[in-house]
C-alpha cells in the first residue's frame, strides 16, 4: 500500500526559534530573462543531490508558471546530464568541455580538505566558501562567454544558481531546523520524472554487454551518512554477496572521487558483479550512470544524492546509512530527507523505497522483483 504522506502533513510552520519563516505562497518568484535574448541556466557546479532536489525542480516550476523569458534556452552542467533537463530545453552545454577538470574539482577538494581539518582559504576560486554557488565567478562568466562567442550569440543573460539560493533562502531554514513541509516546498518546486533518453548514452551502454536483468549498485563512504569503517565495508560485502546469488549486479562506483565521498568498489572476482570502466570519463559519467539505472531493476547503495535519481527514473531503491554517523551532532538520515524521499518514490512514482542502517543487512529479504 502506498503511504499517503502528503495528506497527513500539517500546514507549514510559521515561526521557529523566534525567527519568521517567509512562506513560499507569499513569495512570487521574479521573471528571469528577456524574450529577445538567449538565457543560460547555470553553470551548475555543485553536488548531484542539490541539482536534482532543488535546481532542476525550481527551473521547471518557473517555466511552467511563465517566469522564464528567453529566445533560446541552454542548460549548463557537467557529467553528461542533458537528459535531466528534458522538458526544459534540448540545448545542453557540457562544462568539462570548456574548463579544465582540475579547475572544476577545486571547490570539492577545498571542502574535503576543510572537513579533514586542513587549513584552506576562506573562499574557493569560484568565490564561495564551499560547493554551494552563492555568487557567480569570473570563471563561470568566461565559460559562457566562450560558448556564446563560438556560437555567435550576441545577446544573452545568465540565470545562475546563486539567484535561486537568494530567492529561496527558506531551504537553509529547512536544512538546519527540519521545519518546512512538502506542501510548502511544492509551491516553488516541480518534481517530474526524467523521461528523455539520450541516444549518445543509450548507444554507449548497448556496447557494454551488460546482463539482461540486473540491479545497479552505487556504494560510497561519506562522513555524514556512511563513514568509511571496516565494519561498514564488511556489511556492504555481506549484502552484495548475498544479493549476487539471485541477481546480477552492475557496480556504478569509480576508483577516483573529487569530493568528500569516497567510492567503494565491489568484489569484481564475483562473476555476477560487473564493473563499468566507461564511467571514469568525467564528461559523460553521469549520463552513462543514468542510462544504466534506467535499464535496471532498481538501485542499491548509499542513501544520498543518487537516491533521488532512482526516484526520477521510477526505479525501486534500497538506501543504506550508518546510525552512528551525522554531522554537527545530528543523526542521519535527517527527518526532512526521509520524508521527502518517501514522498518522491511512493507518492509521485508508485515505486518502493527503503532506507536501512547498514548494520541491519542480515535482516533483509528480497527487496527487488524477480523480473
Amino acid at each position: 500500500m502506498i503511504t499517503k504522506i502528503k495528506s497527513a502533513l500539517p500546514e507549514p510552520i510559521k515561526t521557529f526559534k523566534r525567527k519568521i519563516v517567509r512562506h513560499y505562497n507569499n513569495v512570487r518568484p521574479p521573471i528571469y530573462g528577456d524574450k529577445d535574448k538567449d538565457l543560460f541556466l547555470g553553470p551548475w557546479l555543485s553536488d548531484i543531490g542539490a541539482e536534482i532536489e532543488y535546481w532542476i525542480p525550481y527551473l521547471k516550476k518557473l517555466k511552467t508558471t511563465g517566469r522564464l523569458q528567453h529566445k533560446r534556452l541552454y542548460a549548463v552542467s557537467r557529467g553528461g546530464v542533458e537528459n535531466w533537463y528534458g522538458g526544459l530545453t534540448d540545448n545542453y552545454i557540457e562544462i568539462l568541455d570548456y574548463i579544465d577538470d582540475k579547475v572544476y574539482q577545486e571547490p570539492f577538494l577545498h571542502q574535503k580538505k576543510r572537513s579533514l581539518g586542513e587549513k584552506v582559504p576562506a573562499l574557493t576560486k569560484f568565490g564561495n566558501a564551499g560547493q554551494k554557488q552563492f555568487r557567480i565567478s569570473a570563471i563561470e562568466k568566461n565559460l559562457i562567454a566562450k560558448y556564446a562567442e563560438q556560437h555567435d550569440i550576441k545577446n544573452y543573460e545568465i540565470f545562475h544558481p546563486s539567484q535561486m539560493w537568494e530567492n529561496t533562502d527558506k531551504f537553509q531554514v529547512r536544512w538546519i531546523n527540519n521545519c518546512l513541509s512538502i506542501k510548502e516546498t511544492e509551491k516553488i518546486l516541480l518534481y517530474e520524472k526524467f523521461q528523455m533518453v539520450t541516444k549518445k548514452y543509450s548507444d554507449l551502454v548497448d556496447k557494454l554487454n551488460l546482463p539482461k536483468t540486473f540491479i545497479a549498485a552505487k556504494f560510497y563512504f561519506h562522513p555524514s551518512n556512511l563513514p568509511e569503517t571496516e565494519k561498514n565495508k564488511k556489511n556492504i560485502h555481506q549484502y552484495t554477496s548475498n544479493l549476487s546469488k539471485t541477481k546480477n549486479i552492475v557496480d556504478l562506483s569509480v576508483p577516483s572521487s573529487v569530493d568528500e565521498a569516497q567510492s567503494h568498489l565491489l568484489d569484481y572476482q564475483n562473476p555476477n558483479i560487473f564493473q563499468v570502466p566507461l564511467i571514469s570519463q568525467k564528461n559523460i559519467n553521469l549520463g552513462i550512470q543514468t542510462e544504466i539505472i534506467r535499464r535496471s531493476q532498481g538501485l542499491v547503495g548509499t542513501l544520498g544524492g543518487m537516491s533521488l535519481l532512482a526516484a526520477l527514473l521510477s526505479k525501486p531503491h534500497l538506501g543504506f546509512f550508518s546510525g552512528l554517523s551525522g554531522l554537527e551532532g545530528k543523526p542521519y538520515p535527517y527527518s526532512h530527507e526521509t520524508l521527502l524521499f518517501s514522498y518522491w518514490y511512493e507518492e509521485l512514482h508508485d515505486v518502493p523505497f527503503k532506507s536501512v542502517d547498514i548494520g541491519q543487512v542480515n535482516l533483509l529479504g528480497n527487496f527487488f522483483p524477480d523480473s
